[in-house]
């Protein structure tokens, strides 16, 4: 599995439709469990392709995302959850720095929208933005649900300690340890529910929340997937 995974994940950035396309029915089609060790390789192309410069590549990105977190979605929320939501910012065009520095950079900030989303004008862009926010409201509702990720975290086995004597069931389950880098860089890893709240609540909450408030005020159905993303993060306070 591992040789096709690495000869059919590059194929996410190819310009040509129908072969995204083909990717994905042949993705969809391979069994869950063998696809999830390797949903860390994949998800380096779907941020590649959350930020291509072609258009239609990132329109299909998030349809990537959506089936890792279908397939992987432990694996997902542990390793790419701050790296996914960071690619988001640049393909919806919102800023994320503080409200002091977007309102000296506004027409800085609209022209990148227009340049990194090409979510301009007409009914393709408007369905990649709907594409885009579902995507986002399914990511933050599987990794920010409490209830999922206490079925999904280790059962205490006999004594407190077991579980640190038994082979693990997850990939790299020592990534953020950095043992194998040679100087230490931004953590990225969130290894449970409460390191993913914390990143929120200091890096993303505002930003986030300033993005989708000019969602909710354009209406429509971007407004009411919009209005159920600021919901999901209201819970978190």
């Amino acid at each position: 599995m591992k040789a096709v995974i690495n000869a059919v994940a590059p194929l996410i950035l190819d310009e040509a439709s129908s072969v995204r396309e083909t990717l994905l029915e042949l993705l969809r089609a391979l069994p869950p469990q063998s696809v999830e060790p390797h949903s860390s390789l994949i998800m380096l192309y779907v941020h590649s392709a959350m930020t291509h410069l072609t258009p239609e590549v990132r329109a299909d990105s998030t349809r990537f995302l959506d089936y890792l977190v279908d397939v992987a979605p432990a694996e997902v929320a542990r390793l790419s959850f701050l790296k996914t939501l960071n690619c988001f910012f640049p393909l919806f065009g919102w800023p994320l720095e503080d409200s002091s520095a977007t309102a000296l950079n506004s027409r800085v900030t609209l022209a990148a929208s227009a340049v990194t989303t090409g979510l301009s004008f007409g009914a393709k862009a408007s369905k990649a933005k709907i594409t885009h926010l579902q995507s986002l409201d399914k990511l933050l509702s599987m990794a920010l649900d409490s209830a999922w990720a206490e079925s999904n975290s280790s059962a205490c086995l006999f004594h407190p300690d077991t579980s640190k004597f038994l082979l693990t069931e997850t990939p790299t389950p020592y990534l953020s340890l950095e043992l194998f880098t040679s100087k230490a860089s931004q953590i990225t890893v969130t290894e449970d529910l409460n390191d993913r709240v914390a990143a929120i609540k200091s890096t993303y909450l505002i930003p986030l929340k300033r993005g989708l408030d000019e969602s909710l005020k354009n209406g429509g159905q971007p407004g009411r997937i919009a209005k159920n993303i600021l919901s999901t993060l209201d819970s978190l306070d």
